[in-house]
């Protein structure tokens, strides 16, 4: 039988990560909402969300306010909101990838609502490539990010754009600092 909800009734602290990967009739994530935290993996990630083909929302996530590790959100086709992380406001480390966010091939996620709350400094970089953003209102509160190989802290965002010519775009961007 299929999973088609995720409903696990953890409440508190998870000290290791969560991963929800290659579920592909599995359509809302509602059952983690007694989740106020989430420790990491040893590849760095604290919440995986992947190949998840008919998973359209996150909500089940919404007390959750820290990861220790790194957020990837990869190759959910019909994602479409990330309004369950609306009470995140720190994210502790980087993936082995140097990321501390990876938003990669969720064509149906339009923003980044959700990650409104996400402030001060990150460890690693932000990746966002090919999802069906139109705008990065989401990240406006993050105030700095690390170089991975340096691990200098610096202040002040931009995103890159792959685009030679130099014009932004939000569907496909890895921001650095500025």
């Amino acid at each position: 039988k299929a999973v088609k909800n995720v409903n696990v009734g953890v409440n508190g602290a998870v000290p290791g990560s969560i991963v929800i990967n290659n579920n592909p009739a599995l359509e809302m994530l509602t059952g983690l909402s007694g989740v106020k935290s989430v420790g990491s993996d040893k590849a760095g990630n604290s919440l995986e969300i992947a190949h998840n083909a008919m998973l359209k929302g996150i909500e089940g996530m919404r007390a959750c306010s820290k990861l220790e590790g790194a957020l990837t959100l990869q190759n959910n086709p019909q994602l479409s909101t990330l309004k369950g992380l609306k009470a995140l406001t720190k994210i502790g480390g980087k993936n082995i990838l140097g990321d501390s966010i990876l938003i990669y091939g969720n064509p149906m996620l339009k923003s980044l609502h959700g990650l409104d709350n996400l402030h001060g400094s990150v460890p690693g970089a932000i990746s966002l490539q090919k999802n069906g953003l139109t705008t990065l209102v989401g990240l406006g509160k993050i105030s700095a990010v690390r170089l991975p190989r340096r691990g200098r802290l610096l202040a002040g965002l931009r995103h890159e754009a792959p685009d030679p010519l130099g014009r932004e775009s939000p569907q496909s961007c890895r921001w650095t600092v500025a």
